[in-house]
């Protein structure tokens, strides 16, 4: 958190600096803290009415939203579930379902040439986010049987 915004020469906001000192005290930043990983999500809350976007979260989505990010987590410390999902991105998918999900993401902001990034997010997307209200099938512009066969796939991978 703190490196990035250094480099994008971005302020740390006071919760944010708090955080990091708390980290600091535990010893859970800079190099000490290569093999750990922080996931944060919403409580369950209300939509905003005032609002065009639903940010309304009840239990499905809250937990979806936790897989997906438990998911990257994996990713990032799992040496043999990294190496899965780059076979997936590889050899399972075709190179136009690659270049497809490349698209949708770099469109939501993501760095298109960062495969890593690319296969994590794929992976958190295609296998560990089931509210259809966050991710469906037709997102990445494959059917509802092939999106299935990619999971069952995976499932049995792992």
């Amino acid at each position: 958190m703190h490196a990035l915004a250094v480099q994008q020469g971005l302020t740390l906001s006071p919760e944010e600096q708090r955080l990091r000192q708390f980290f600091e005290s535990r010893g859970w930043w800079g190099a000490q803290a290569q093999d750990k990983v922080l996931i944060s999500f919403t409580d369950l809350q209300a939509d905003d009415p005032g609002t065009p976007q639903d940010e309304g979260v009840d239990a499905v989505r809250r937990e979806s939203v936790l897989r997906h990010e438990l998911s990257h987590a994996r990713y990032f410390t799992d040496a043999r579930y990294r190496a899965l999902c780059g076979e997936m991105w590889r050899q399972w998918l075709s190179a136009a379902e690659r270049q497809r999900i490349r698209q949708v993401l770099a469109d939501q902001g993501y760095d298109a040439q960062n495969e890593d990034l690319l296969i994590n997010e794929a992976q958190a997307l295609l296998f560990h986010t089931a509210d259809t209200r966050a991710f469906g099938a037709a997102s990445f512009g494959l059917t509802e049987r092939r999106l299935a066969d990619l999971r069952k796939r995976f499932a049995a991978g792992r």
